[in-house]
């Protein structure tokens, strides 16, 4: 599936690729659309790492060294278990606090990537804002992260930090949810 925002409205889309290049009509606004080609549709590149705040243990000069073995969820969920590329203790390379290893999701205003945080030795979720140029859309991503940090439901996926990364770009901290969608 192609996906991608009407340049009107902003209402989300998701076509065929089949239908990759064609005019169409935006059914919210009902003006001309053009489906993007899947080759137009760039992914989300994250930094290595989260250039925004350093590690407080890295500052006081220690690190605890502690890190348990993953538990085998394969049993529950044959995907769940593949999802670790290296050992959490193997991410400790300097400073940061957090280190990117790649894309999970994205949606119309946002991208979901997966991430461990070093200092607690944990894997993460880090959703970014798409668009962080649009004071409005950086407005709505905070009032997000914020509404969702003052809930407490089994069903809604914990915040754990709110932030601004080195380049101005705000990011929430979540738990990361293993399983299918």
């Amino acid at each position: 599936m192609i996906a991608f925002a009407c340049s009107h409205c902003g209402t989300k889309l998701n076509v065929k690729p089949e239908f990759a290049g064609r005019q169409a009509k935006c059914p919210s606004c009902k003006q001309p659309v053009t489906v993007p080609l899947p080759s137009a549709t760039v992914p989300f590149i994250p930094p290595q790492q989260i250039d925004g705040g350093e590690s407080s243990l890295a500052k006081a000069g220690l690190d605890g060294g502690v890190t348990l073995a993953p538990h085998d969820t394969s049993k529950l969920n044959p995907s769940a278990g593949k999802s670790q590329a290296a050992p959490l203790s193997a991410h400790k390379t300097g400073k940061e606090r957090y280190v990117i290893e790649g894309e999970i999701a994205r949606g119309g205003m946002g991208a979901v990537l997966r991430a461990v945080d070093c200092d607690i030795r944990r894997e993460v979720a880090v959703k970014y804002v798409l668009d962080g140029r649009d004071p409005k859309k950086q407005a709505r991503f905070i009032e997000e992260a914020q509404i969702n940090g003052q809930l407490e439901h089994p069903n809604i996926v914990p915040v754990y930090d709110l932030g601004i990364d080195a380049q101005q770009r705000p990011f929430i901290m979540m738990k990361l949810v293993k399983g299918r969608n």
